[in-house]
């Protein structure tokens, strides 16, 4: 979209946010140049997000579409960052830890989009905000849907009064919701639901992302089973679903086991059916 570098000319964060995705791009173009352009983009990416902080606390009509458009790239370049180098080890990441803050990066859209999204809706960036019906569904997320409704059952069976137990269910519901409205509006629905869930997170399902909890780990598979169907098409997230799943699903005992050994099973190629 044309109207972003027009407007990084008079948002330096954005400029900076643009030149850092541009410097990553050409990490994973140029192998043998990787340290230096990552280098570059890191730096270029650290003073975007300084500058967006600086301006979050006063939003209005007129910063909110740059405010947007970097809070939105952010996503790309945390990604980009913390992407698997092919030939380092599985210890060199991405863990869960840097996909958390990936999400928490990305929440800052969602500050956005709460206080502008009248202004959004009617700005540069209005044909993003426009519902068109696709009514696509593809394999993988015919099957996440089914998988899903499996977990949620599992989730219905933990003991009352678990407080787990509530932000579970809730963040199983947005999930569910996300999917199908990606499926229902989105014509690339996988990249639409990768982007869009962390925004809705809440906290409380991302404390329990930190202190590894089962039932959230569980969840979460599915969301590395979608962000591994963009990888074909998306060079920023190439790698991250098979490193992610190989680091939370270790531990992990039953019956949260079944839904993780599920979800790597597909990343790896040879996808099962666990029971319920």
């Amino acid at each position: 979209m044309i109207e972003v570098p027009k407007m990084s000319f008079n948002h330096i964060y954005l400029l900076h946010q643009l030149l850092a995705i541009s410097a990553f791009h050409l990490a994973y173009l140029q192998p043998h140049m990787s340290k230096k352009y990552s280098v570059q983009a890191t730096q270029h990416q650290s003073i975007a997000v300084n500058g967006v902080r600086q301006v979050l606390p006063d939003i209005t009509s007129e910063n909110c579409h740059p405010l947007f458009a970097a809070s939105s790239l952010f996503f790309l370049g945390a990604l980009a960052a913390g992407r698997p180098v092919p030939t380092a080890g599985i210890s060199c990441g991405p863990h869960l830890e840097d996909l958390i803050d990936v999400f928490l990066l990305v929440k800052g859209v969602g500050n956005v989009l709460l206080y502008s999204e009248a202004e959004l809706r009617g700005g540069p960036f209005s044909p993003l905000f426009v519902n068109v019906p696709a009514g696509e569904s593809t394999l993988v997320l015919d099957r996440v849907i089914s998988q899903i409704n499996n977990y949620l059952l599992r989730v219905l069976k933990i003991p009352k009064p678990d407080p787990a137990r509530e932000v579970l269910e809730a963040e199983v519901s947005a999930f569910d919701t996300c999917v199908k409205r990606a499926i229902a509006y989105a014509s690339t629905p996988e990249y639409r639901i990768i982007a869009s869930w962390p925004i809705s997170m809440t906290d409380k399902f991302i404390a329990l992302l930190r202190q590894r909890h089962h039932a959230a780990l569980a969840l979460l598979s599915y969301y590395c089973v979608i962000m591994h169907a963009t990888e074909t098409g998306y060079w920023f997230t190439d790698g991250w679903s098979c490193r992610i799943m190989q680091d939370i699903s270790q531990g992990i005992v039953a019956p949260w086991d079944q839904d993780t050994t599920w979800a790597l099973g597909w990343i790896m190629g040879s996808p099962s059916q666990p029971s319920t």
